[in-house]
């Protein structure tokens, strides 16, 4: 008993005569049976409830999805006043498709506030961020060489290469050549 409490154990009282011990059992039996009839009505509510709510997941998922773009996109931008500057670096080339982007989203949004891109010329010391283009099938492999380094700023692109050696470099790695 005092070890019982020195590890704060419930004691439950236990009766000697055989009839009640029967009797405890017998109430023991049926308590088992009452949870576990609740436990299966919960799970047989909670698949009902599932079910129902299967069809509302992709809606909802899509919601939460494009809710937490925003929320990525906002969190990139300063706001100055009634105003929302974002910075960054865009390609000479992709200059055009980036004006058209924020026209069809200012249209898309109905948006009232004007949209405005300047292109700032930076100074020859500032280093300018990787940029490699890369079509479906080159994108895998640049995403492969990305995972172990980023190449710098003129420094050569190795994700050409990797789009011969790294087939046949995993040919050889499980057997399947030479």
């Amino acid at each position: 008993s005092k070890i019982c409490k020195a590890f704060m154990a419930s004691v439950l009282p236990f009766p000697e005569k055989a009839e009640d011990q029967r009797k405890m059992y017998a109430r023991v039996i049926t308590e088992i049976g009452d949870l576990k009839g609740i436990i299966d009505s919960t799970k047989r509510q909670r698949r009902e409830l599932l079910a129902d709510l299967i069809p509302k997941f992709a809606s909802w998922n899509d919601f939460v999805m494009r809710e937490k773009a925003v929320y990525h996109s906002l969190n990139m931008v300063k706001t100055e006043q009634k105003l929302f500057v974002a910075t960054g670096w865009v390609p000479t080339v992709a200059i055009d498709s980036v004006r058209t982007a924020a026209e069809k989203g200012k249209k898309r949004s109905h948006s009232q506030a004007q949209t405005m891109i300047e292109t700032q010329h930076v100074p020859a010391s500032t280093e300018p961020p990787t940029y490699f283009r890369t079509n479906r099938f080159t994108s895998v492999f640049q995403g492969i060489v990305e995972s172990y380094a980023v190449a710098q700023y003129k420094e050569m692109n190795p994700a050409p290469f990797a789009v011969v050696s790294f087939p046949f470099l995993f040919a050889v790695m499980f057997g399947d050549v030479g």
